[in-house]
């Protein structure tokens, strides 16, 4: 079975925690996900072999952990943790990682760049079937498990 790793950038904790038990949800419908372990400080949210979450609040820390690990996904918000913002993330990443992102932010004005260059966006508050649609979308393109 094909390994999921997925990065949330996103400097609100509880956001972060949210949107990973979301994602959690979704990929547990395709039988990769087994032990659920507790949120760990904003650090990483394991849930098996097959599937973790990792967390980054700030541009550094995205891009050390980006050039890292190679990312089956990626979630980016517009505000980040120390002035930072999505944007100069952006600039650091190649087309490849910029394919695997799904933009999340309550900026509009990040939003419309966004999607002004054909990348996938939500606006927050997330409704969940919005959010699970989204995750459709980047399963069946990047094929990252099957049902």
């Amino acid at each position: 079975m094909k390994k999921i790793k997925i990065l949330i950038v996103e400097d609100d904790l509880k956001q972060s925690e949210l949107l990973a038990i979301m994602i959690k949800r979704f990929f547990a419908r395709f039988d990769i996900s087994g032990k659920n372990e507790d949120f760990n400080n904003g650090q990483s949210f394991g849930y098996s072999d097959n599937l973790s979450i990792d967390f980054a609040t700030d541009c550094k820390e995205a891009s050390i952990k980006i050039q890292s690990f190679n990312y089956s996904l990626i979630t980016l918000d517009g505000s980040l943790a120390d002035g930072d913002h999505g944007r100069d993330l952006l600039k650091l990443m190649n087309f490849d990682e910029i394919k695997r992102t799904i933009i999340i932010s309550g900026d509009l004005k990040f939003i419309e760049e966004c999607r002004e260059n054909n990348m996938l966006c939500l606006q927050k508050p997330i409704p969940i079937n919005t959010l699970e649609e989204f995750l459709f979308e980047i399963n069946r393109s990047l094929d990252l498990c099957s049902p």
